[in-house]
């Protein structure tokens, strides 16, 4: 957490994904439903979270003010004022490839691990997909190209949030999926997002070679399941069946491996 300070009074506010809180991130969610500029997002999302409410006005002599209330009491800021408090947020945006301002997401706190929907409860994994299968990845990745469309998110997260309990299976409903508010929908895509930032952070190896292989996901990860078999048909489904973390340690290091054997040659 950090610490800013309006006149005299001191707010305590995140200073990572993982401190926002729930109603903070759905928020946030909501505020990213349409269009909106970055400032406008750390601007807005900052008096959320200090609970402030705000009023612009006017004045012929100092231009555009605020008047800012917070828990009953008045503060008045200037544009310039306010814009300096909203950088205390600057990390929530990077620039991408193109040099535009999108969303640093490195949510990988499940900030909704239990959902109640029409249809019941539904449950989704550990932290940073900690308790997930490597069969599960898979579908994830293979799902991931379909993002842009409904059906898409819903499949995508059919395969890890599942009726009543979490479990490893690949097969999920996408039916029940479509019962989550949209906003909440949002959240559960940065948290993934988030996740899968971590793990390639963790597995530096495992994912150096970013995604430009030729073929479709899908076929990629049977590749990779195949060569974590040793080629041994049997042995597939062993493979799927393992948890992430423990198949990609087991790629990390054979990958360590190779290359030191390479530079011994």
């Amino acid at each position: 957490m950090k610490t800013i300070t309006i006149d005299r009074l001191k707010c305590e506010i995140p200073s990572t994904w993982n401190e926002f809180s729930d109603e903070e991130l759905v928020f946030l969610s909501i505020v990213m439903s349409g269009p909106v500029t970055p400032d406008a997002v750390k601007l807005k999302m900052l008096l959320f979270m200090i609970k402030a409410s705000v009023n612009k006005y006017e004045t012929a002599r100092d231009g555009i003010r605020y008047h800012i209330n917070i828990a009953g009491k008045s503060y008045f800021l200037s544009a310039l004022q306010m814009s300096d408090m909203a950088h205390a947020l600057d990390w929530l945006f990077k620039e991408n490839t193109d040099g535009y301002p999108v969303l640093d997401v490195r949510l990988t706190r499940n900030p909704f691990p239990v959902i109640e929907t029409k249809m019941g409860f539904i449950a989704g994994p550990e932290d940073a997909l900690s308790n997930i299968t490597y069969g599960q990845f898979i579908m994830l990745q293979s799902y991931q190209q379909m993002l842009n469309t409904e059906d898409g998110v819903y499949k995508f997260l059919a395969t890890i949030y599942k009726k009543d309990k979490f479990n490893t299976s690949e097969e999920g409903s996408p039916e029940v999926i479509k019962l989550v508010r949209p906003d909440i929908l949002r959240v559960l895509i940065w948290y993934y997002i988030g996740s899968m930032e971590f793990i390639r952070e963790k597995f530096p190896n495992v994912f150096s070679g970013g995604e430009s292989g030729c073929g479709s996901v899908f076929d990629n990860q049977m590749r990779v399941v195949d060569a974590l078999a040793g080629g041994d048909v049997t042995k597939k489904d062993q493979v799927k069946s393992a948890y992430l973390y423990d198949a990609l340690y087991t790629l990390e290091i054979g990958i360590e491996n190779e290359r030191k054997a390479k530079s011994h040659v």
